[in-house]
């Protein structure tokens, strides 16, 4: 899993946490927005 999940965590390093929080929220408003 770690060699898995190593990639994914140099490929997002440029995210910063409050970057990548704010994406997975508005991402999530959307399909909710849309299910509605």
């Amino acid at each position: 899993m770690y060699l898995i999940f190593e990639p994914l965590a140099l490929k997002f390093s440029h995210f910063s946490f409050l970057q990548w929080c704010w994406f997975v929220v508005n991402y999530i408003v959307k399909i909710v927005f849309l299910a509605w």
